[in-house]
Formats: C-alpha cells, sequence, structure tokens
C-alpha cells in the first residue's frame, strides 16, 4: 500500500477518508472504538494507526476493515456523543421520561436523592453519599450517550423535574453476565406509582429493544415497598446473595417471552 506523504502508515486495511480538522474527537464506528490524540487516530479493533509527520491540512486517509467501509458517509452522524448540556431519551411512558444524563442534572441528583439519608437508606450500599462520592458513582454509572446500559435520569413529564434516577447496570450476582433495572426516587415523588410505571419501561426496553434474556433486580430484604413493585410488574423471586458493599439482597427475575 502507498504511502501517504506526510502521514506514517502503522497497519493496513481498506480506506475511510477523515478530514485532519476531525482529530481530536472521540467516536465510534459500527461498534468498532476509535480514539484519537493530536495528530494520530487509533482504531483499537484493528490496532490502525494514521499519525501526521509535519502537521499538514490535507485530508488524512485510515486504514480500517471492510467491515466499516459502508460507515463512511454516516461515521460523524452515528458517532458523536451528545453534548453534556444536551440529553437523549432512553425510556418514555406515561408521566416520565429516562434520558442520559446533562451537567445540570448533577447538582438535583446530589441534593435530592443521593446525599438524602432517608432515600438512600435501602438503596445501593444504604449510605447518603457526599458531594465527591456522588460525583463519582454519577461519573462510573449515568448515560451520556443513551445506550440503555446504563442509568439514567427519571423526569417527571409534567414538571420536567429530575425526580430521581433508573435504569440498567451490569450485574453478576448470579455469577452470569445479567444486567439488573433499578429505580432510585426523591421523596417527593414516592406514593405516586413511578416506580412500578418506570419498572415496566425498564422491562418492556430490556426484552424488547436490547433483547435480553432476563432482567435481575437486587433488593435488600427489608424493603417492602420496593418488593411490592417487582412483584407487580411481573418479577419472582429467585435466590438471595451477599456482598460486602450492599450487604443481602434478594434477587427477583424476569424472562424475556419473546425468547425462543
Amino acid at each position: 500500500m502507498p504511502q501517504l506523504p506526510g502521514w506514517i502508515l502503522v497497519s493496513r486495511e481498506a480506506f475511510l477518508t477523515v478530514p485532519e480538522r476531525e482529530i481530536g474527537a472521540n467516536f465510534n464506528i459500527d461498534g468498532a472504538a476509535c480514539d484519537t490524540y493530536q495528530n494520530s487516530l487509533i482504531m483499537s479493533r484493528d490496532s490502525l494507526l494514521w499519525k501526521s509527520s509535519t502537521g499538514s491540512s490535507r485530508v488524512l486517509s485510515v486504514p480500517l476493515s471492510h467491515y466499516v467501509q459502508r460507515s463512511v458517509r454516516n461515521y460523524r452522524k452515528r458517532s458523536r456523543k451528545p453534548p453534556m448540556h444536551q440529553s437523549t431519551e432512553i425510556i418514555a411512558t406515561q408521566r416520565l421520561r429516562l434520558r442520559s444524563l446533562t451537567c445540570a442534572d448533577v447538582q438535583p441528583l446530589h441534593d435530592h436523592v443521593l446525599s438524602d439519608a432517608v432515600v438512600m437508606a435501602l438503596a445501593l450500599s444504604g449510605q447518603p453519599m457526599s458531594s465527591s462520592q456522588s460525583k463519582e458513582f454519577i461519573d462510573r454509572n449515568f448515560e451520556r450517550d443513551a445506550g440503555g446500559k446504563k442509568l439514567g435520569v427519571l423526569i417527571e413529564r409534567a414538571t420536567e423535574q429530575v425526580i430521581g434516577f433508573a435504569g440498567l447496570l451490569q450485574c453478576d450476582a448470579l455469577g452470569e453476565p445479567d444486567y439488573e433495572l433499578g429505580f432510585v426516587l426523591r421523596r417527593s415523588a414516592w406514593g405516586h406509582g413511578y416506580a412500578t410505571e418506570i419498572g415496566r419501561g425498564q422491562l418492556e426496553y430490556g426484552f424488547s429493544v436490547l433483547g435480553l434474556r432476563r432482567l435481575l433486580a437486587l433488593v435488600a430484604p427489608k424493603n417492602n415497598t420496593s418488593i411490592t413493585v417487582l412483584k407487580k410488574i411481573g418479577m419472582e423471586l429467585y435466590s438471595t446473595v451477599h456482598s460486602d458493599q450492599r450487604g443481602d439482597r434478594r434477587v427477583y427475575v424476569a424472562w424475556n417471552s419473546m425468547e425462543t
């Protein structure tokens, strides 16, 4: 393969053309994780790298394998994550929206949910979080690109108020790779049936959109309110587990009835 003037070829395959001005942004193409740093572009799946040696403003031709070649025209549209001041809807129900995180959500999540000792008593580790702990938890577990496999911000449609969080998280409580659903609501949102509504929405999303074979829910044995919700949405008690971080938890399971 001929080498382009001003560019060092470190691998080879098919071609995708990317303007140099795009370098400096992260993106994905057909599930192949790409990353950029200064004047280089790296594609992890095939260990591909083109690196500028001259700082030229010419168009950069990047070698990619054939399975991403079909993405040339549309890669920008699919690959860009929404800015943190924008959000993307994940689940919509009659009264609620579950959407990706924005910068403006961090403070109300901390003030009304994560730092509230009453709210957190039976959720996660059972302890309220400091401001730094909340930030770390949000950074690690919340959606920014609406992929549907992390937590999202729960919004009350009537008021557009942040009322908590919900969503799917990876879970190995049963010794297999699974996802658990969950919901944690601020106190002002209790008693309105919101947990049942978003619980059903998560089941529908996990089975119909993501095609998961089963979903789990882990609940503290004393959390009778959440246990009632899980039973109401059709989940059944499967086992009891213990972890150092969360203590004893009952594991409820729902199976995908559409799976063959």
